[in-house]
């Protein structure tokens, strides 16, 4: 399989864009995501220097989604909905949670 997703596109970083998506603006996406200001604005520059493509238009201090990001949020919220059914499924296979292999230790 060729890997064709930058390094710079990470889980919490989907994560952190989604949420700003959601909440509009950097302050109020740090807020809820305990984080600070600086490290949401670097999540989301580093997310789309590795989408290779313009999400946000700079209006003023706001930051305002371009139809780009619109795209992107439709797939992010797949892909982190998967990744979750697919945590939960390995879990529940390897008995975690159910007194199953909770106490060996990772290998990595």
């Amino acid at each position: 399989m060729q890997e064709d997703i930058n390094q710079e596109i990470t889980f919490r970083k989907l994560s952190v864009f989604m949420m700003f998506m959601a909440k509009g603006n950097i302050a109020r996406t740090a807020e809820a995501m305990k984080l600070s200001s600086v490290s949401v604005h670097r999540a989301l520059h580093t997310l789309e220097e590795g989408v290779g493509c313009p999400l946000f238009v700079h209006k003023g201090r706001n930051l305002l989604p371009l139809q780009a990001a619109w795209t992107l949020l439709e797939y992010c919220q797949d892909v982190i909905s998967l990744m979750n059914r697919g945590l939960e499924a390995t879990r529940k296979v390897a008995g975690v949670g159910q007194g199953g292999c909770a106490s060996v230790p990772s290998i990595l």
